[in-house]
């Protein structure tokens, strides 16, 4: 028999047994991770016990609905964060990211089926600690995947999980630095110039990594380039090409590799004063990209990107770097990542005397400190210099 609740827990009723009343209370605690909805039963000949009870569970959901979130595994629960809550706020290359972080850094580990509810600064650590050990895994990686769950126990907070954050206590250890690891890997001037000297300027890709010599742009600012950006020998930088993804909830994804997106930051935003020998190139290339559109039947248009494949599509984002390293091994200097052709414009700059100012509005830095550190590490090359000049001079 169903008697009414005062107090607005749910429903009561009670039925008799052994001709006494038996109550049972049942009360809708919220929804789990599916979004099925979460109910418990009590039951017991005192009515005041059930209804007790029926308190204290409501009174431990948490405000979002979810009742079983502690009880998920981190895999689990993280993944259901991205596709779900993350995906509305973040650029889907974030998420795509996190997805990788998720998918070879966290979910291989035994800790990944950790329950979250379970978690601890120590047992988190523990972890790092482990991804730390693997000699294949960077330490920026390791950096980023605990950063990743920090930022989802930021949310578990919310589903009232947890007080307080247990990744805001844990730290990542220290990695001995191997050979050539340095963040500021550069080509020497000679370098520079037998690389200038070995490309081929009828062929786009490397006419690309010919341009980025020279003005020191980010791959995706240099891929972006439209002929519109180009006027009287300069680069205007309005804009970048990016990989995007659009995400179904299961997490299954479909890439778009060439999105015009906005800029990394404000500062960003900038004009490049062209050298002579690069404007020379751009003016010849905007000939031959008016004679390309016309061979293939399309309108010449000034948003047509100035470096484009045999379709007048952009640059494939990762052929310049393999072409970059191609060249290396060819000509016999040691292979390098594309962003080192970015720290060689800079340090050629200071190594002309341009001051830190005009290097880090030229570069797109929003931090002078970004700027400092490629200059305090040109200088240490310098220093090294002068040492040697000394030996010369005494032996």
């Amino acid at each position: 028999m169903k008697e009414k609740n005062p107090n607005g827990l749910g429903s009561l009723t009670y039925r008799m047994v052994n001709g006494k009343k038996y109550w049972t209370g049942r009360v809708t605690l919220g929804q789990d991770l599916e979004g099925k909805l979460v109910r418990k039963s009590f039951s017991s000949y005192k009515k005041y016990e059930v209804i007790e009870k029926m308190q204290k569970a409501l009174g431990q959901t948490n405000i979002a609905g979810f009742t079983t979130s502690g009880d998920k595994s981190l895999s689990e629960f993280i993944s259901y964060w991205l596709y779900n809550i993350k995906v509305k706020e973040i650029k889907s290359t974030t998420i795509a990211r996190y997805q990788s972080l998720l998918n070879l850094h966290i979910a291989p580990y035994p800790f990944s089926r950790t329950k979250v509810g379970d978690i601890t600064i120590l047992n988190l650590q523990n972890f790092i600690n482990l991804l730390a050990d693997d000699e294949k895994t960077s330490i920026n990686t390791v950096k980023d995947t605990l950063a990743l769950i920090k930022n989802f126990l930021d949310y578990a907070i919310i589903l009232g999980v947890f007080p307080t954050n247990p990744a805001e206590y844990v730290k990542v250890p220290k990695k001995n630095k191997t050979e050539n690891s340095g963040k500021y890997r550069i080509f020497t001037a000679d370098e520079q110039k037998l690389l200038i000297n070995n490309l081929d300027l009828d062929d786009p890709v490397e006419q690309s990594l010919y341009i980025d010599f020279l003005t020191g742009l980010r791959r995706n600012e240099l891929r972006g380039l439209r002929w519109k950006n180009y006027s009287d020998g300069i680069l205007t930088i309005e804009q970048q090409l990016r990989r995007s993804y659009t995400f179904e909830k299961d997490g299954t994804r479909k890439l778009n590799k060439n999105t015009t997106q906005d800029l990394k930051t404000e500062n960003s935003y900038r004009t490049v004063a062209l050298p002579k020998m690069a404007d020379n190139l751009l003016q010849k290339l905007k000939i031959k990209s008016y004679e390309k559109h016309l061979r293939l039947g399309q309108p010449f248009k000034d948003d047509a990107f100035i470096f484009s494949d045999d379709f007048l599509q952009p640059i494939e984002e990762k052929r310049c770097n393999r072409r970059l390293q191609a060249i290396c091994r060819k000509i016999g200097i040691e292979p390098r990542p594309l962003h080192s052709i970015r720290h060689s414009y800079a340090t050629r700059l200071f190594e002309a005397g341009v001051d830190i100012k005009t290097v880090q509005k030229l570069m797109g830095h929003s931090d002078y400190k970004t700027t400092l550190n490629i200059y305090v590490h040109v200088m240490d090359d310098e220093k090294e210099k002068a040492a040697a000049v000394l030996d010369k001079m005494y032996n």
